[in-house]
């Protein structure tokens, strides 16, 4: 039997393989061993079990007296780290560092300084901002008190300009401390994982090594950076604007893209092809741009995994419907994204009823939003409402679904007079059954043929001519799918894809390009957990297609996101989602990032 002796010292640092060994560690029979699989079958790590309770481990299967026995032996564990002083301890190698390694460590620590120095700046910057407020003020109404009767409204109007000139600079410098702040925060995970780096023995483990280096640090130089002065790569020099405001002249503050500029991490690449004639050679330099995903320019107002994410009609918004927050409550509020400010905003009304694992679509006219399916935190889910954008208002459709769902998709027919629920989960089965609710009738009615599989937690996206719908990846009660099927709408009959995507998932978003032409699957969790890549599908080519990668990865790993693409089919929108499958650590589930398709 593995012993604790086994196990690396620092809990946060287990896998979910160690932990299902620190399992079977506590006890001899049979539930231990179950708990261990579950453990490790869910993916949660040292750091999930840090986070755990007893109420959130007895949802998981534990009992309660062993909850309480895990979270005892936990709390052991933590005492000894809880004690050594300081966060930051010295990064020390078993084995010599090689110059790449090396070039990497010193960028990092270089830049997680450079860090911490902007967080003092901008918090520095505010507080002097803010006595020349003060000052500004006590100037205005001393020079104003020796002729009040007369320039009352001339004041008025001067200690007004002076609050919005202060409004606009807060602001600004608020945006940045809070993006600095969680470039910290990343830097700290970064940095966790170059001390865990740092323990191998084996030169022949030291490729990983290099590699494990590499890709930590580029992630995290790769960030968006504050606003600074260009090639000031280390520096804390600010906007000659920041200066002036400083010694005592007001000025808008103006937004530009980050000028942060690591030279070792440009964004286009040469590459060199050489080709040999008789007697010569001739050499061919191309520049390849690279595209990436980026950072929407705010944050969800809620964390929200496994919501409803659709976009209205003429592109201008983005709509966030429900959801599971990190503590695992569903979510009965919605916000829109405004393209034209940058905003998250909230509905003025919430939800009838809270859902996550809904599904979502808006009717053609963009006037109606609608919400099917999902779970409420203690029971699925049939009935379906719509938020009206008129009156404000939501309402419910006069007739429920058939079948409780959640984790189901949804598709609106292009002419909007159906709307479909395929698959999900009715609280005891993942479903092969599907139903559309008719406009006309105010009925809904089930779909004879069932689909092919079972599927939980499964994309669906509608063709434009909306003669197919298709279903695919999700989660069958015992695995993870990577199969894909479609609905044909004349024939009424389910067919199979003959290819597979690359990889199995569950909680994945799909959409389908304006032109019919490609389809495309965004992120989900597989056996090894959450995903941030990308597969498209040539729609053009028939079933002779094949699922290739897209290259470009997300910035962070989502599974029970919302896909959405512009619509001219030139942006793919990811939104909120998380970092596990399970309803505790769902990670980065207030964040959306966007993927440019097209080249310049």
């Amino acid at each position: 039997m593995p012993t604790p002796g086994d196990l690396p010292s620092a809990v946060e640092e287990w896998t979910a393989q160690d932990v299902g060994i620190f399992m079977k560690t506590l006890g001899k029979d049979q539930r231990w061993a179950g708990y261990a699989s579950t453990c490790v079958e869910m993916g949660i790590d040292g750091a999930t079990l840090v986070d755990a309770t007893v109420e959130i481990l007895v949802e998981l299967g534990f009992y309660k007296i062993h909850a309480n026995k895990v979270l005892k032996e936990i709390a052991k564990r933590l005492q000894p780290a809880a004690t050594t002083g300081g966060h930051h301890s010295l990064i020390t190698s078993c084995l010599p560092l090689t110059e790449t390694e090396s070039e990497h460590m010193h960028l990092f620590g270089d830049y997680y300084n450079f860090m911490i120095q902007c967080e003092t700046r901008i918090l520095e910057a505010m507080d002097r901002l803010n006595k020349l407020k003060k000052a500004e003020i006590v100037r205005t109404k001393q020079q104003f008190e020796k002729i009040r009767e007369k320039v009352v409204s001339e004041r008025t109007r001067c200690l007004a300009e002076i609050e919005a000139r202060h409004s606009t600079l807060a602001k600004c410098l608020r945006q940045e401390l809070n993006r600095v702040k969680g470039n910290v925060s990343d830097s700290k995970e970064t940095e966790r994982i170059l001390h865990s780096s740092m323990r191998i023995r084996e030169w022949s483990q030291q490729p990983e090594r290099t590699r494990t280096i590499k890709r930590a640090t580029e992630s995290i130089l790769g960030k968006e950076q504050p606003f600074l002065i260009k090639d000031a790569l280390f520096g804390v020099s600010y906007l000659e604007g920041f200066k002036k405001a400083l010694e005592g002249d007001f000025f808008t503050v103006r937004h530009s893209e980050p000028l942060f500029e690591n030279k070792a991490l440009r964004s286009e690449k040469k590459t060199t092809y050489s080709t040999k004639t008789e007697g010569q050679s001739e050499h061919v330099e191309l520049k390849i741009r690279k595209r990436a995903w980026k950072l929407f320019p705010g944050r969800t107002k809620s964390k929200r995994h496994y919501l409803g994410l659709a976009r209205s009609p003429d592109g201008k918004y983005l709509f966030a419907v429900g959801g599971r927050d990190d503590n695992g409550k569903s979510l009965g509020t919605a916000e829109t994204f405004c393209f034209a400010t940058g905003e998250w905003t909230c509905f003025p009304a919430k939800m009838l009823t809270k859902r996550h694992g809904l599904g979502v679509a808006v009717s053609s006219d963009g006037k109606k939003l609608y919400a099917v399916g999902g779970y409420d935190g203690s029971q699925y889910l049939n009935s379906v409402e719509f938020y009206d954008f008129d009156d404000k208002t939501w309402t419910r459709l006069p007739q429920n679904m058939k079948v409780r769902r959640c984790g189901l998709g949804v598709a609106l027919s292009p002419d909007g007079t159906k709307l479909y629920a395929i698959g999900g989960h009715d609280g005891s089965t993942c479903l092969d059954s599907s139903e559309y609710y008719d406009f006309a009738t105010s009925k809904w009615t089930p779909i004879l043929h069932p689909s092919h599989y079972k599927r939980h937690g499964l994309g669906v996206s509608m063709a434009p001519d909306g003669k197919r719908i298709y279903a695919i990846g999700g989660h069958d009660g015992a695995n993870y799918l990577d199969s894909v099927e479609f609905y044909d709408i004349v024939t009424r009959r389910w067919n199979l894809f003959p290819n597979t995507m690359n990889k199995k998932r569950y909680g994945l978003g799909a959409c389908i390009s304006p032109d019919g032409r490609r389809l495309y699957v965004v992120g989900g969790h597989d056996v090894d957990g959450a995903l941030r890549d990308v597969e498209i599908y040539d729609l053009s080519m028939g079933l002779v297609s094949k699922w290739l990668p897209l290259g470009q990865k997300m910035k962070n790993k989502r599974c029970g996101l919302g896909v959405a693409l512009s619509p001219n089919g030139r942006a793919l929108y990811a939104v909120g989602g998380g970092a596990s499958a399970s309803r505790i650590r769902t990670g980065n589930c207030n964040t959306a990032e966007f993927l440019d398709l097209l080249d310049d």
